[in-house]
């Protein structure tokens, strides 16, 4: 039953994950306008645009790596990580080639090492589970569901406020 239970987690993390992850790039892509007139800079709106996938992305490439290192793939979570920035160093001379030195470029070299990185944690993290074994006992998502969603929401509430407090100091220096 362990098994089916492991599996079953991690699909449900995953689904919560990308679902709330789309609708925060969707708050993020409608207000961007908004949010770089709120700063008194118009270019920044078609920069939020661009990085609002980074919430999907993040996602993605954060549960894989979390998942890998808690079934104890230490080996795989290790190169998928070191491999965004691999790829990331491989990228910027042909996006600087292509693309001027601008802060839109340099997003999407963020992003594309970053979600290439979670490509590669992911299909290391399918291969994983498809080889893992399967228990014949069906498991209850809603049981699941009601056994972490304390711990979840109390981590949530966390990383929220510890990424408000990481990132407020950035915007205040760059603002003012």
């Amino acid at each position: 039953k362990k098994y089916n239970v492991i599996g079953n987690l991690v699909k449900l993390l995953f689904t919560a994950g990308i679902v709330t992850s789309t609708i925060l790039m969707g708050i993020t892509f409608l207000f961007s306008k908004q949010v770089a007139l709120l700063l008194n800079n118009e270019g920044l709106g078609s920069l939020l645009q661009i990085f609002s996938l980074y919430f999907i992305i993040n996602t993605v490439f954060t549960l894989s790596q979390s998942t890998l290192m808690g079934l104890k793939y230490a080996k795989e979570n290790s190169f998928s990580a070191s491999s965004q920035l691999i790829f990331r160093l491989l990228l910027l001379p042909v996006i600087l080639l292509i693309e001027a030195n601008s802060a839109e470029s340099l997003t999407l070299l963020f992003l594309i090492s970053f979600g290439l990185g979670g490509v590669l944690s992911l299909i290391y993290l399918i291969k994983i589970l498809k080889n893992f074994p399967h228990g014949k006992e069906p498991v209850n998502a809603a049981e699941i569901a009601r056994e972490i969603m304390p711990f979840g929401i109390a981590s949530f509430g966390m990383v929220i406020m510890n990424n408000i407090f990481s990132f407020s100091d950035r915007v205040f220096l760059t603002h003012f």
